[in-house]
């Protein structure tokens, strides 16, 4: 009788041990839940299907995160970008070739200070004070130099330097554009991903619910084995698909962080609702947009440059002056002299009409290339135009097909458990349902691509 009593209290106690510590080990229906990805300790902690852009959470899930917004993600890929930076290099240099056609309006002035050494014969230098027979000649002046008319060749380089300089700055200004629309790019693809995973998690949490439901009914006999082998080969092609989502959203957070340089594993996108509307579009809108300026200051550039040509055709004329505050010599009492000068091309013919005909040619080929860009804004603007109201309309039809799909999902879940429907129609539901919510949810996205590519088709890119 004692030993039966040992016996019992032992027995109590390793249950009440066993009780204590139940946390540090998987009951066998856990096990079988995991076989799928799921454990079921953890469905609560799935994202529910009415959420999909909520993703599974992580131990870290309780830390708050610092937001980033779109605008605040461009200013920090402004910052970093070397193609912006050496655009921006471009104003610096055509304001150096400012400075160098305006220094054509300023006399030059610098100070020299000679001296002239020679051989000469004792009696000759001192016979008498002439500069030829000076053993020594020291001088200082003042040269004065002042260009008076060269065939409007500067006057021609100057009006052209300003319009080297705006089409500069319309080159940087295209440029941050530029810039814009690929951290836009990089920005909505990393949410679309981080959307299309979390519509992936959850459709395999239902899935999951959907096979172990099926499973208690195949061991009841009433569906047949071949729906649960369906089933969890439809769970492995999920599984796959949910792999290649998770690449896609690695890839796109790689590249903004290559765009912002900043690393995005403690950051949350703050997505902006509201912005994709169609944009009123007016003809001709898109002729003022910076990269159409540009080639138009290009053109002027070039045809300043065909005047600069001909003006070889012309004399030069210039004014040169000293003034001196050391002479020596018959020429000592002389305190300045003015000479004026003219240049008349004789036998540079042939070398003037080369540089016209070659600086004509490529004032014509600048104007070809503005023509040319002028019409391929319009087409850009119009092709960004019709995919906004395509991307539009697309998002539209989708939300009303993923409401529907979602209802078909429900009605033929319920059906199932009336034996009305097989699994077989209820996981082709679901997969349907899957398809439309993703598709979805990339039109949605796209949309919004599409309205910040129209804004850069015309131009109008605010937050610059």
């Amino acid at each position: 009788m004692r030993v039966h009593l040992v016996k019992g209290a032992v027995f109590l106690l390793i249950l009440c041990l066993a009780a204590g510590d139940a946390q540090a080990f998987s009951w066998p229906w856990e096990k079988r839940s995991s076989e799928f990805g799921v454990r079921s300790s953890e469905k609560k902690k799935e994202p529910d299907a009415s959420f999909p852009n909520s993703e599974l959470p992580t131990p870290n899930s309780q830390v708050v995160k610092a937001s980033l917004t779109l605008v605040q993600a461009y200013e920090k890929a402004l910052q970093r970008s070397e193609s912006v930076a050496i655009t921006a290099k471009e104003i610096d240099l055509a304001q150096a070739r400012f400075y160098r056609s305006f220094d054509y309006f300023l006399p030059q002035v610098h100070f020299e200070m000679t001296r002239f050494q020679q051989d000469v014969d004792d009696d000759v230098s001192s016979s008498g004070q002439l500069n030829f027979g000076r053993q020594r000649t020291p001088e200082k002046k003042f040269v004065f130099s002042q260009p008076l008319f060269s065939g409007f060749r500067e006057i021609a380089a100057l009006s052209g330097a300003g319009a080297d300089k705006k089409e500069q700055r319309m080159k940087l200004k295209r440029a941050k554009e530029v810039l814009f629309v690929d951290v836009m790019e990089a920005y909505y693809t990393l949410l679309n991903s981080g959307e299309d995973v979390g519509v992936l998690y959850a459709i395999r949490r239902m899935m999951s619910e959907r096979m172990k439901d099926l499973d208690d009914r195949v061991r009841l006999g009433r569906s047949r084995e071949s729906e649960s082998k369906t089933s969890f080969a439809e769970m492995k092609i999920l599984e796959s698909d949910l792999v290649e989502a998770k690449r896609a959203q690695r890839a796109a957070k790689n590249l903004l962080e290559f765009y912002t340089g900043e690393n995005l594993e403690s950051v949350s996108l703050a997505e902006e609702n509201g912005e994709e509307r169609e944009v009123l579009y007016v003809p001709g809108a898109e002729q003022g947009r910076s990269d159409v300026v540009q080639y138009e200051q290009a053109y002027i550039v070039a045809q300043k440059k065909v005047i600069a040509a001909n003006a070889n055709f012309f004399p030069e004329i210039s004014l040169d002056g000293n003034y001196y505050t050391h002479r020596v010599g018959f020429q000592s009492g002389n305190d300045w002299d003015v000479t004026l000068k003219f240049d008349v091309p004789v036998f540079e013919v042939a070398q003037t009409l080369g540089d016209v005909k070659e600086a004509a040619s490529l004032r014509e080929q600048a104007r070809l290339e503005w023509e040319e860009r002028k019409r391929q804004a319009n087409l850009e603007a119009r092709d960004a135009l019709e995919e906004l109201r395509s991307d539009l309309e697309a998002e539209r039809t989708l939300e009303e097909a993923r409401r529907a799909s979602k209802e078909n999902y429900e009605i033929l879940q319920k059906e199932f458990s009336t034996n009305l429907v097989n699994n077989l129609d209820v996981l082709d539901s679901l997969r349907s349902y899957q398809d439309t919510q993703r598709r979805y949810e990339r039109a949605r996205y796209d949309a919004k691509k599409s309205y910040w590519r129209l804004k850069l088709a015309l131009g109008e890119i605010g937050v610059l």
